[in-house]
């Protein structure tokens, strides 16, 4: 059918690339974006270490301070 309408394979090769090629950019993009994020927020091993709560804040937010003191 797509011969019929003057598109060759060769052609409809050469689109098919440009359009996996734009959409493992995006992908790709969006990956960095997300890792960023999370290492931004605390969530890769690496980062966890710079995240900080105040000692007071920390023993009234845990629960087990009241159990076992």
């Amino acid at each position: 059918m797509l011969q019929q309408v003057g598109v060759d394979n060769a052609e409809l090769a050469q689109h098919r690339r440009a359009d996996a090629v734009s959409v493992l950019a995006i992908a790709n993009k969006q990956a960095q974006i997300t890792t960023k994020a999370a290492t931004e927020t605390g969530f890769t091993p690496a980062s966890r270490s710079r995240i900080t709560l105040p000692v007071a804040a920390a023993d009234k937010l845990d629960p087990w301070n009241e159990i076992a003191g």
